[in-house]
């Protein structure tokens, strides 16, 4: 009798702990299938799941949001019903609207999807004759889309379905055949909406400064040229910067920009060089030898030997980042990557949701890749333009030696026994999904994180049911 309560408990248990996380469930009928899913943290530790799902019956796919609040709350709301499966551009939260922006290729339409998190409401703006973006800023409450030409720069700022705007400057003649040749590098938008731990090697990047878009190059002479168009002032400002030091040779740079400054990272086999330069007066510079600040930094020797032999390899290339603390100071991060497998995963949320799309997608935009298909660059499968970085996965990362240290813009000075907690957290978040990637019993995992936890949505391949649960950090 005995034998048989303790069963019982332990089976109750068991039961228990694996439902523990269970935050909501959808059950299909048998003319539905599930197409794909998609996960999203919003701010303040909420996140949004979808579900699209196709109805044999209508022939149309239903999608169906469900929004999880930070208490673990779910709460499903209003879904909506497309013609065909719906590509995902961004998502952000304004107020309490969720706003999810989608686009349709063959109709060449931009479609802004809200949902009320009050009343669960949906609401949709569909915007005729717009192209994909060439580049996507996600914001915490709103969505800038930028569109680039010879000729002019455009963009339209998405509040909500009720709130778009729309700027636009146009290129100076004289800079416009330059600016042209820069466009074919594909500049890469740079996400600092979240924490960026090497950001992009590309050498053209794009950064969102309040009005401002902010193109950079980095030049094969150890320079970069900057294009600053300010939507508000309607102006342009065209500038060449050089950080060769006639006296030394440097082996590798990169740059970085973070508010009003171009931060640089220079580096040989004796020293690495971190420096600040004014992009607003463009005189105002600052340098800080790595080698002559050790005792500041409270690191050995051995350090910064480990990280020049380790970053001077001939397939490395130093990376420098700014990542904003709690005592509003910047956490300076100088690292390396490998420059023949390391890819930018800028909105971690795209790569992770496109890398679970179904093959059929998959085989499809391979065969327009080879067939010299010219496409925008942006989070979107119907165009982005580096195929490889959407359907592979990051390598496992070499040892590394990266150096981090609090530093005062301000004064432009390491800041001892600094505070080195970031504002946007640091999260390996694919070791915490190792696990769930090679789950056989799961169909169209997604996931995103919060603070705390992450969440996620999934069908259980045996019986059909669709899942949403969380697992804390």
């Amino acid at each position: 009798m005995k034998k048989t309560q303790l069963f019982i408990i332990t089976l109750l248990l068991s039961v228990s702990l694996s439902q523990a996380n269970e935050l909501f469930k959808i059950t299909l009928s048998k003319d539905q299938k599930l197409e794909n899913t998609f996960s999203a943290s919003l701010a303040n530790n909420t996140t949004l799941h979808i579900a699209v799902i196709s109805n044999k019956e209508s022939k149309k796919y239903d999608l169906i949001p469900v929004y999880i609040d930070s208490q673990k709350q779910a709460k499903k709301l209003t879904k909506m019903v497309f013609d065909e499966i719906p590509v995902i551009v961004s998502y952000h939260l304004n107020n309490n609207i969720a706003s999810l922006i989608t686009h349709n290729e063959k109709k060449e339409e931009l479609s802004i999807l809200d949902f009320n998190l009050t009343t669960g409401a949906s609401n949709v703006n569909k915007l005729k004759d717009e192209a994909f973006p060439d580049n996507v800023f996600r914001l915490n409450n709103k969505t800038t889309l930028v569109y680039t030409e010879k000729e002019a720069i455009n963009s339209i700022t998405i509040e909500n379905a009720g709130l778009v705007s729309y700027s636009g400057v146009k290129v100076p003649e004289e800079y416009q055949n330059k600016f042209k040749k820069f466009l074919k590098n594909n500049p890469q938008a740079i996400n600092q909406n979240e924490y960026v731990k090497n950001g992009s090697i590309n050498d053209a990047r794009a950064y969102l400064k309040d009005d401002q878009i902010i193109f950079t190059e980095n030049t094969k002479s150890f320079g970069a040229d900057l294009y600053i168009f300010d939507f508000e002032k309607q102006t342009v400002d065209v500038s060449e910067f050089n950080f060769r030091n006639t006296e030394t040779k440097y082996r590798g740079f990169n740059t970085y920009i973070q508010d009003e400054n171009l931060f640089v990272v220079l580096n040989n086999k004796e020293d690495v060089l971190f420096k600040t330069q004014s992009i607003v007066d463009k005189t105002s510079t600052s340098e800080i030898s790595i080698k002559n600040s050790l005792q500041q930094l409270k690191k050995e020797a051995k350090t910064l030997d480990n990280f020049l032999k380790a970053s001077n390899k001939a397939n490395m290339k130093p990376t420098v980042t700014l990542n904003k603390n709690d005592m509003g100071n910047f956490v300076v991060r100088l690292d390396y990557v490998n420059k023949n497998t390391y890819q930018y995963h800028h909105d971690w949320w795209f790569h992770h949701w496109m890398f679970h799309q179904n093959n059929m997608m998959m085989q499809r935009h391979i065969q327009m890749q080879t067939q010299n298909m010219s496409f925008g660059s942006g989070p979107n499968p119907e165009y982005f333009n580096t195929l490889p970085e959407i359907y592979t996965t990051p390598s496992k990362e070499e040892e590394s030696y990266a150096i981090e240290f609090e530093y005062n813009i301000n004064s432009k000075t390491i800041i001892e026994d600094g505070n080195l907690n970031t504002t946007f957290k640091n999260i390996d978040k694919d070791s915490h999904l190792d696990e769930f990637e090679n789950n056989k019993k799961m169909k169209e995992f997604t996931a995103d994180f919060t603070e705390n936890d992450f969440r996620y949505i999934y069908q259980d391949k045996k019986t059909k049911t669709i899942y949403i649960k969380y697992e804390n950090l």
